[in-house]
């Protein structure tokens, strides 16, 4: 058996909410590569989730309405890391193929080549995303070896990827003081949609303006987030931050910030009023998570370049 009977459970679940349940399964099993015995996988094995899990479904609610991506650690659990990564390059031109994506295939291998060690992680270099209606995603994993050699590789891929990376180097310069990159990734369909996004966490607080990002963030937007960390809020290290900059000439696209679920400790019932409310408004899913066919993982709050406001809620197989 490649899935625990929770994860195959959270497919099931989403191909039955999503409407697309062979989808969800055939894209399921590209993502994973999962070739390893699920009794033989450990906690570490992956760093998706914070328990290990190799997987997670995406509902985006935004101006596109309600929208789901699959998440993948391809071939967790798959040792030594080299022979993990193998699996893993394989399971992303297969990713790509699937999602009608196959046009980012060479970026995609670039950014791999200057942005990861040829022996792979064994926690997982990197992770897929396909989305149910087309579009792929990669993102590597960037938390190996020295901090600053990590910011160097992102100045370089930024330069070699976007035709003016001046945007995005801009804000790396400003984040290497205060934060450390957590991945960087390729996200879209083909060339002239696609988005490169660098991930970060904080080392010490710092402002919108500080950091450098474009001014998109908004009212509707700091209301949705305040919400999510509302009461003790999240420490620093369960923040993750992205902007995205289009591929096509290299201008900002978004920012957003990723709050960990685990981190703020709430109750199913607690999520589940929270997805009923703003942006999300899901009956559907808020009552999978009371339930517990679902848990959140990390909840997202982005904002586009032209003010609209999306929410990513990130979801795990249930805790066995």
């Amino acid at each position: 058996m490649m899935l625990t009977p929770q994860e195959d459970a959270l497919l099931q679940w989403a191909g039955r909410l999503s409407g697309a349940t062979e989808r969800v399964a055939r894209l399921s099993e590209v993502l994973l590569a999962s070739v390893f015995p699920v009794a033989q996988r450990k906690p570490q094995d992956s760093a998706l989730n914070n328990d290990g899990s190799p997987l997670q479904v995406c509902v985006t609610y935004g101006e596109q309405g309600r929208r789901w991506r699959l998440l993948g650690d391809p071939a967790a659990g798959v040792r030594p890391g080299e022979t993990r990564l193998g699996l893993a390059r394989q399971a992303l031109a297969l990713t790509l193929q699937a999602t009608r994506s196959a046009e980012l295939s060479e970026v995609c291998g670039t950014m791999l080549a200057m942005a990861v060690p040829a022996q792979g992680l064994e926690a997982g270099t990197l992770w897929l995303a396909g989305g149910l209606e087309g579009g792929a995603a990669v993102y590597a994993n960037l938390r190996w070896g020295v901090a600053a050699e990590r910011w160097a590789d992102v100045r370089r891929w930024l330069r070699a990827a976007l035709p003016d990376p001046a945007a995005a180097v801009a804000v790396v310069d400003r984040l290497e003081p205060v934060a450390q990159v957590a991945s960087i990734g390729i996200e879209g369909s083909g060339l002239r949609n696609a988005r490169v996004k660098l991930y970060w966490r904080l080392r010490e607080q710092a402002t919108f303006s500080t950091m450098g990002l474009p001014p998109f963030w908004n009212a509707e937007a700091g209301r949705l987030a305040e919400a999510v960390n509302e009461g003790d809020g999240v420490p620093l290290s369960g923040l993750v931050m992205s902007a995205s900059y289009r591929m096509a000439d290299g201008s900002p696209a978004d920012v957003k910030l990723d709050f960990c679920a685990h981190c703020l400790s709430r109750t199913a019932k607690e999520w589940a009023a929270m997805l009923r409310k703003g942006v999300m408004r899901d009956e559907a899913v808020a009552r999978g998570v009371e339930r517990g066919e679902a848990e959140v993982a990390f909840l997202g709050v982005g904002v586009g370049d032209h003010g609209g406001v999306r929410a990513n809620v990130y979801l795990k197989a249930a805790a066995a």
